[in-house]
């Protein structure tokens, strides 16, 4: 495996997976059919984040991947979490993100709240429920709560 640092300024191609109404970008590992620099014609491209310190992106490594299998998904364990797309694709993603919700046939989208323990709203979650339950509340903060 041939490793690099490609650049200290990051520039890298948005893929969006897109399932029935929720869309997510991400912009972590990918890769290229064009052979890069010390990747044999029988190898792939492929590009990892680094992050400083305070996990900050900083550049990006680069590897060769075998063609046959692609590449070595190896998340940053301080920094990303590894994500699987509809299509059993993985990928990582900033842990501060995390990976997008995907709700399947006969399921619908939930949205709430996050609330810390003073009761303050400290952000929001997506899930599934089948379409023909009524999404959840939170009972302790919320009293009563009505779909759109």
């Amino acid at each position: 495996t041939t490793t690099s640092v490609v650049s200290s300024t990051l520039t890298m191609r948005t893929s969006t997976a897109t399932n029935l109404t929720s869309t997510a970008t991400t912009t972590s590992i990918y890769t290229t059919t064009m052979p890069a620099s010390g990747c044999s014609s029988l190898q792939i491209e492929c590009f990892q984040n680094a992050y400083d310190t305070a996990g900050n992106i900083d550049g990006v490594v680069r590897t060769c991947g075998d063609s046959s299998v692609g590449c070595n998904v190896s998340c940053d364990a301080t920094w990303e979490v590894k994500c699987t797309d509809t299509t059993g694709h993985s990928y990582c993603e900033m842990s501060s993100v995390g990976c997008p919700v995907t709700c399947g046939v006969g399921q619908k989208f939930c949205y709430g709240k996050i609330y810390n323990k003073a009761g303050s709203i400290i952000g929001r979650s997506t899930t599934c429920a089948n379409e023909s339950v009524q999404c959840g509340c939170d009972a302790q903060w919320e009293d009563t709560c009505t779909e759109d």
